[in-house]
């Protein structure tokens, strides 16, 4: 579990995947967006980062997150007001889905939520 330095006004997003190269160029993007982010690389890591804030804007889910996994985290997430995001990068460009796909999604609940 690698938090992030950076305090932000948008929220804190957990990120959860398996990758590391990956997972390094996701956080990459929802810094310069603004987000706060930790990184994740197992269910337990992602509770435990939900557990450790008062309040979790939301978790993005990588696509090795199952669907039973998925849920608890969004009980979790829910549970300190945050929401889930899905983020399947797959082979595409992890930078480029973030900003693509995953940011705007953010972008939205944000949003919805003021």
């Amino acid at each position: 579990m690698t938090p992030s330095h950076t305090r932000s006004s948008k929220g804190h997003v957990v990120v959860v995947g398996r990758s590391p190269a990956k997972m390094r160029q996701a956080v990459h993007v929802l810094e310069s967006a603004g987000f706060a982010a930790t990184r994740t690389f197992s269910r337990d890591e992602a509770m435990a980062a939900i557990a450790a804030r008062d309040m979790v804007f939301a978790v993005v889910a990588g696509g090795s997150v199952g669907r039973e996994t998925e849920a608890e985290l969004r009980a979790a997430a829910e549970a300190k007001g945050g929401h889930v995001v899905r983020a399947n990068i797959g082979d595409s460009d992890p930078t480029q889905h973030f900003i693509d796909h995953v940011l705007p999604q953010l972008e939205k609940l944000r949003s919805e939520t003021k």
